[in-house]
C-alpha cells in the first residue's frame, strides 16, 4: 500500500493531539491554581509546621512595631488566658475538633495559643494561622471582665482551627506570600503584608456561626463559664452605638441579637466553670488611653 499521501495527514493529526493535550494540562494547572487561591489548598501546601512558623514571624513583626501592651497586669491576663484555653483545646475530643473542621495532628500536639494585646482604640480582633490572635485594646475595654475577653479569644481561635484564617489570608494575600512569610530571608517584610491582609479579612456568615459555636465549646472545655461568650457579644452590642469602629466590624457578621440567642442556647446545658484569677481593674488601668498614650 502506498503511504506517500497519508503520512503528512497523520503527522498533522499527531501534532494537533499533542497541542490539545498540552492545552488540557494547562487548563488543569490553572484550575488547581485557582482552587489554591480561593483558599482550598492541599494540606501539604501549607502544613501545621508552616502555620507555627508564620505565627512566630507575624508576632515578631508586630513586636517590632512597638505597639504590644506589655504592662505586668496585661501580661498576666494574656498568659492566664493562653494557658487556660490551651488546656481546654487539648482536652477537646477528636470528634469535637472534627465537628469544628480540625483534625488532631498525628503527633497529638496542637499549636500553642498565643495572644497579643495591641494599643489601638479600634474594637476588633484578628486571627492568624497557628492560633495567634491579636486583640486591640479598644476591644479589651469593651469587655466587662477577663472571662468575656476569653470568650472572644476562643471565637478567634475557632477561626484558626477551622482554617478560616488561613484560607481567608490565601484569598487576601496569596499562598506564595504565606509560604514566604513562614520561611527565611524576606519573611519580615512578608509578615507585615500578611498582617495588613488579616486586618482586611471579613469572614462569611457560616464561618462566624461555626466560630461562635466553637467559642462556647472551648470555654466549657477550659473550665470557664460558657455564658461568658454571649455576655461578650451583649457587651459589644451595648457599645456599638458609641464606637464607630465597632459598627464597621459587625456589619459583616450575622445579626448580633441572633448570635447572642444562639450562644445562650448552646451554653444552657453546660457546666459553669471557674473565673480567671485576673485583676481586671489593674488591666484596664494599664491600657493606654487617648489622653495618656
Amino acid at each position: 500500500m502506498n503511504y506517500s499521501h497519508r503520512r503528512p495527514a497523520g503527522w498533522i493529526r499527531d501534532v494537533l493531539i499533542m497541542i490539545a493535550a498540552l492545552a488540557l494540562m494547562g487548563a488543569a494547572g490553572y484550575a488547581v491554581a485557582r482552587l489554591v487561591e480561593k483558599g482550598r489548598p492541599r494540606r501539604a501546601a501549607f502544613n501545621l509546621e508552616m502555620e507555627r512558623a508564620l505565627a512566630h514571624a507575624v508576632e515578631a513583626s508586630i513586636r517590632v512595631g512597638g505597639e504590644v501592651v506589655e504592662e505586668p497586669a496585661v501580661s498576666d491576663l494574656t498568659v492566664k488566658m493562653q494557658e487556660r484555653l490551651e488546656d481546654g483545646l487539648a482536652r477537646m475530643s477528636s470528634e469535637a475538633l472534627e465537628k469544628h473542621g480540625m483534625r488532631r495532628p498525628a503527633d497529638g500536639n496542637l499549636p500553642e495559643v498565643r495572644v497579643l494585646i495591641v494599643d489601638s482604640s479600634t474594637v476588633n480582633a484578628v486571627a492568624f494561622p497557628g492560633n495567634l490572635v491579636v486583640l486591640y485594646s479598644g476591644l479589651v475595654k469593651a469587655m466587662n471582665g477577663p472571662e468575656e475577653l476569653a470568650g472572644v479569644l476562643a471565637h478567634e481561635i475557632g477561626h484558626c482551627v477551622a482554617n478560616d484564617a488561613r484560607n481567608a489570608l490565601i484569598r487576601e494575600v496569596g499562598l506564595s506570600v504565606l509560604l514566604g512569610a513562614s520561611g527565611a530571608g524576606s519573611a519580615g517584610e512578608l509578615a507585615s503584608e500578611v498582617i495588613r491582609g488579616a486586618v482586611r479579612i471579613r469572614y462569611g456568615r457560616r464561618a462566624e456561626e461555626r466560630a461562635d459555636e466553637f467559642a462556647v465549646s472551648l470555654l466549657a472545655s477550659s473550665d470557664l463559664d460558657p455564658t461568658a461568650y454571649s455576655d461578650a457579644l451583649r457587651a459589644l452590642a451595648e457599645t456599638a452605638d458609641d464606637a464607630p469602629e465597632w459598627a464597621r466590624y459587625i456589619d459583616v457578621h450575622p445579626p448580633l441579637e441572633s448570635r447572642i440567642t444562639q450562644a445562650e442556647k448552646r451554653a444552657a446545658g453546660a457546666v459553669h466553670g471557674d473565673e480567671l484569677d485576673v485583676d481586671w481593674a489593674a488591666v484596664l488601668a494599664a491600657l493606654p488611653s487617648p489622653l495618656n498614650p
